[in-house]
């Protein structure tokens, strides 16, 4: 698999998210690590940089849909990651 464009890195102290290098161990082990590319502080920061044109970008199945739907945004992989990571929904019984 060969990507040709700046990567757009989200910035996640915390490793809730998946990042490029994630990606990277499980898609393409064998290629070589990329630039640094851009760095953004949120997700639709990131997803809007794509859109523009800026570099490519790691989304959420939910929040790109549409977009990819519509054509302003292009999969790079059709298989998605997943994790045990994220957030739970906690309340009183």
């Amino acid at each position: 698999m060969f990507i040709q464009g700046p990567l757009i890195h989200l910035d996640d102290p915390e490793r809730r998210w998946f990042n490029w290098n994630d990606w990277k161990s499980r898609r393409a082990p064998q290629a070589i690590r990329a630039a640094p590319g851009i760095e953004v502080s949120n997700h639709g920061i990131a997803i809007h940089e794509a859109v523009l044109g800026h570099g490519i970008a790691l989304g959420w199945r939910g929040v790109i849909d549409d977009l990819v739907s519509s054509g302003l945004l292009v999969e790079l992989d059709h298989k998605p990651l997943t994790s045990e990571r994220g957030y739970y929904l906690v309340g009183r019984i």
